[in-house]
């Protein structure tokens, strides 16, 4: 069941002496991901740890950014979090 709400909102912009109305649905972000977390056909098919993936291309191993997880940012993130909350 989904708890989250959308919500609609317009706002305007005057260009070249012209006023466009624009109307747009919002989603609290957080909200959404929670929904998400809680149900439970989808949580096995979350990402929760950063992945360093290489594949051989026949002469080396090269590293491979194929989704988010698997880039430098998710990993220094985590790698910090390990060594400040562990005391190294």
């Amino acid at each position: 069941m989904v708890s989250y709400q959308m919500q609609k909102i317009s706002f305007s912009l005057e260009y070249r002496e012209k006023e466009f109305v624009y109307e747009v649905w919002l989603l609290k972000l957080w909200e959404w991901c929670c929904e998400l977390m809680r149900d439970p056909s989808l949580i096995n098919h979350f990402e929760w740890d950063a992945r360093r993936v290489y594949a051989h291309n026949g002469g080396v191993y090269e590293r491979r950014i194929t989704e988010p997880w698997t880039a430098d940012g998710w990993w220094d993130v985590q790698v910090c979090h390990l060594f400040f909350y562990s005391g190294y």
